[in-house]
């Protein structure tokens, strides 16, 4: 990861403006094989739901030509880059480790939102990050937690209806998908055994 070294400074500030502002999100690139002129977005804060949660980062893959070039509330920020308030950490918590990897931050935007503070992007901050760097050889363990963890995530915060509507969708679409994508393109009937262990781990969970 390679950091802008006015980064601190630009978060820092956008957060002096607003004492509700509990978490802030630099602008995220993917890191360049060749030079950092290269600028493709990986993260412009991000967008969820609690009808499906299927987390979607604002900008990922556009190249930057300033679109994104404003502060502005966000649903959640990627986990590579947070700065959280300390008056907010003393009220909700720290990241739940039942999350473990994967989806902890949108667990944690969630719930600063529930006690009524605010997740920003900082345009002016930038990271160049490498994604999935600590797990870039463990692809099943990587669909297992992001598979469970939405579950999990449900669970804390979706109504009754929003979780029926959850398992329908996910049961009978995302799943499909899923396990066609992991044995014909991918080619490995191990991720199909991982993707499947976290849907039943996250019915379970769903059911305590």
């Amino acid at each position: 990861t390679h950091v802008d070294k006015h980064l601190l400074q630009h978060m820092v500030e956008l957060g002096e403006k607003d004492p509700k502002i509990g978490f802030i999100g630099p602008k995220i690139y993917h890191y360049p094989d060749e030079g950092f002129d290269e600028k493709f977005i990986q993260y412009a804060g991000g967008k969820q739901d609690l009808w499906r949660f299927e987390p979607q980062p604002i900008g990922y893959g556009e190249l930057d030509q300033g679109q994104y070039d404003h502060n502005q509330r966000v649903d959640f920020i990627s986990g590579a880059c947070i700065l959280a308030r300390t008056a907010m950490i003393r009220e909700i918590g720290l990241l739940d480790e039942e999350f473990f990897s994967y989806r902890e931050e949108n667990d944690w935007c969630r719930r600063g939102y529930q006690h009524g503070w605010f997740t920003c992007y900082s345009y002016q901050a930038v990271v160049w990050h490498k994604g999935q760097g600590s797990t870039r050889n463990q692809q099943p363990t990587i669909l297992y937690y992001m598979t469970r963890n939405r579950f999990l995530f449900m669970k804390k915060h979706a109504s009754r209806v929003q979780i029926i509507i959850f398992i329908l969708i996910f049961v009978f679409f995302d799943s499909w998908y899923r396990t066609a994508a992991s044995l014909f393109y991918h080619r490995q009937t191990r991720l199909v055994f991982c993707f499947w262990k976290a849907i039943k781990d996250g019915l379970k969970i769903l059911s305590q």
